[in-house]
């Protein structure tokens, strides 16, 4: 979703409404290939890896079976409608570590113990980013013992504050 609104306000010439950007546990790589290979890819997003990842994103979610396959179904049926207008735009992992060359400050929120966002692969991330645009404020705060978004459920009194924090410094 980030990329899009990029993007968009890009094309429209206002990069300046964007004052921060607060990433929970991402933005992620499209899939294992990136983990596996220690390596951050810049393919661009296919048809067959968006159902797959809502799949995926909806099982770490405790989503029951039968309402994870009808979202699947919807979104296989809306695909080809939406997907040639978005084609080119990749997934939000490559696009921060490759694309992106915002100003304004990243809130980094991870965990190690997250199974499906692989904290190598964020702090590559990371480290693209600082090289790329050195003078850019990136916080980063990983968690202890939260999965896949559970920091605010595992840890609610610091990321409250982790996230108030980085509000008053924009």
């Amino acid at each position: 979703m980030y990329q899009h609104l990029y993007y968009t306000l890009a094309q429209h010439n206002r990069l300046d409404l964007i004052k921060g950007l607060i990433l929970d546990s991402g933005p992620g790589p499209m899939g294992c290939r990136d983990n596996f290979f220690k390596k951050n890819y810049t393919d661009k997003t296919s048809m067959v890896f968006l159902p797959i990842a809502l799949y995926s994103v909806n099982a770490a979610n405790k989503i029951p079976l039968s309402e994870n396959l009808r979202q699947m179904k919807d979104q296989f049926k809306a695909l080809p409608k939406h997907y040639k207008y978005c084609h080119n735009v990749p997934w939000t992992g490559p696009f921060l570590t490759h694309e992106e060359k915002g100003e304004w400050p990243i809130l980094l929120l991870y965990s190690k113990e997250d199974v499906l966002m692989p904290y190598t692969y964020l702090e590559r991330m990371v480290e693209y980013q600082t090289k790329r645009n050195p003078g850019r404020n990136i916080v980063t705060n990983r968690f202890s013992g939260s999965g896949h978004v559970a920091h605010l459920k595992k840890s609610p009194e610091k990321y409250t504050n982790t996230v108030h924090s980085f509000m008053k410094s924009l």
